[in-house]
């Protein structure tokens, strides 16, 4: 079904952050590895969790046809931004 589709989407997407952070660790020196950095990763982490749990719901009871509606929004007002402002 559909629900299961993005369901299935969602969570798809956390082994792919965490493989991204992983490969982005080795840019990382070991000067810069202070409590604040793994307070930081802490912290970025569950706002994630928080955010993935806020979708796994919406999706349950809703559609995602803001968030479509949102990405027009955003992208007409990037144009508008780019050609007429800029």
């Amino acid at each position: 079904s559909k629900r299961v589709d993005k369901i299935v989407t969602i969570l798809l997407a956390m082994p792919i952050t965490a493989g991204a952070a992983l490969l982005a660790l080795r840019h990382v020196h070991s000067t810069d590895l202070t409590p604040a950095f793994f307070i930081g990763i802490l912290v970025s982490a569950l706002v994630g969790g928080c955010a993935i749990r806020f979708l796994l719901a919406y999706v349950k009871r809703a559609t995602l046809q803001v968030f479509v509606w949102y990405r027009f929004a955003l992208a007409l007002a990037i144009l508008c931004y780019w050609y007429v402002i800029r």
